[in-house]
Formats: structure tokens, C-alpha cells, sequence
């Protein structure tokens, strides 16, 4: 299952894609997306392997590889997803060093030389 859990790496691409756009378009967007790797992960395990781990009969369903009637989850589950991504990408805080140099390079502060070395 991690590769195709790992196929869900289109979503980082698709919300770059996609920042300026309304949250609904987003969360649509990304609907899409989940369907979509569910859908192709499904058929495909399902060709190589014979069958596949997970059926979907109940419900509105797409061939049981897709429950269309989870949608409104995924589509509510969404703009969650983003806030995970936006609070694992978000700059970490550095801490205050005081008065220093800083890097011309990277610019982070070193600190000052003020004791001299006995």
C-alpha cells in the first residue's frame, strides 16, 4: 500500500498548482485526485494480482474500486489535508541569538566575538 499512498504525491503539485484558487476548487480538485489513484491502484492491483484488498460493493460504486457515495468525506476531508501540509512545510522558528553577525550566504546569526580568548 505505501506506493500507492505515495501516488497521492500529485496532491503536492496540485495544491502548488492551485494556491490561488478558492478552497472548494482545491478540495474538488484534490477529490479528483484520490478517486483517481483509487481507481487506477485498484485496477491495476486487481490485473496483476487477480483481485484487489479492498472491495467496495455497498453503496454507489465504481466497478468496487471507488465508493462514490464518500465523496462529501474526501471533500470535507481536504481542506484538512492541506492544513497537515501547510503545518509540516511551515518554516521552523529559529531561536534569538542575541546581537551578531549574520551569514552572508544563509543568513543566520552568529554570535558576537566579545570575549576574548585567554
Amino acid at each position: 500500500m505505501h506506493p500507492i499512498d505515495g501516488a497521492g504525491q500529485v496532491l503536492e503539485s496540485l495544491h502548488t498548482r492551485l494556491a490561488r484558487r478558492s478552497r472548494l476548487t482545491r478540495a474538488a480538485a484534490s477529490l479528483g485526485v484520490i478517486h483517481a489513484t483509487e481507481y487506477a491502484s485498484g485496477a491495476a492491483l486487481r490485473r496483476v494480482l487477480g483481485d484487489c484488498p479492498w472491495r467496495d460493493r455497498e453503496g454507489m460504486h465504481l466497478h468496487g474500486l471507488v465508493r462514490l457515495d464518500d465523496a462529501p468525506f474526501w471533500l470535507a476531508a481536504a481542506p484538512g489535508f492541506e492544513r497537515v501540509r501547510d503545518a509540516l512545510h511551515a518554516p521552523a522558528a529559529r531561536p534569538a541569538l542575541g546581537p551578531g553577525v549574520a551569514c552572508p550566504t544563509c543568513g543566520t546569526e552568529e554570535p558576537s566575538n566579545d570575549r576574548v580568548a585567554a
